[in-house]
C-alpha cells in the first residue's frame, strides 16, 4: 500500500490505494459505491471499480493548506 499525493485546481489530495490480490480478487457489490485511482485521477462508480482501490487514510486541503476533508476507505468503500 502506497501514499499517494495528487494536485487538482490547487487543492491537495492525499490518499492510499491498493491493487486488489490476483489470487483472491474483491467481488464488487451492485448496491455499493467505489472509489478508486488510476493514472492521476479519483474516481467513483457503483457496483464495479477499473483501477487500484483507495484504503486507509484520505485527506483534502485547500490551497491554503488548510484541511478540507478527512476520512478513511475500506477496499474502495467510504467508512
Amino acid at each position: 500500500m502506497n501514499r499517494r499525493f495528487m494536485t487538482r485546481h490547487d487543492t491537495l489530495y492525499a490518499f492510499y490505494a491498493v491493487s486488489p490480490d490476483p489470487d483472491r480478487p474483491l467481488k464488487a457489490n451492485p448496491d455499493k459505491t467505489y472509489f478508486w485511482f488510476r493514472k492521476d485521477s479519483i474516481f467513483t462508480t457503483k457496483g464495479d471499480y477499473a483501477g487500484r482501490l483507495l484504503h486507509g487514510e484520505y485527506k483534502v486541503f485547500y490551497p491554503d493548506k488548510s484541511l478540507r476533508e478527512s476520512g478513511n476507505f475500506h477496499y474502495g468503500l467510504k467508512v
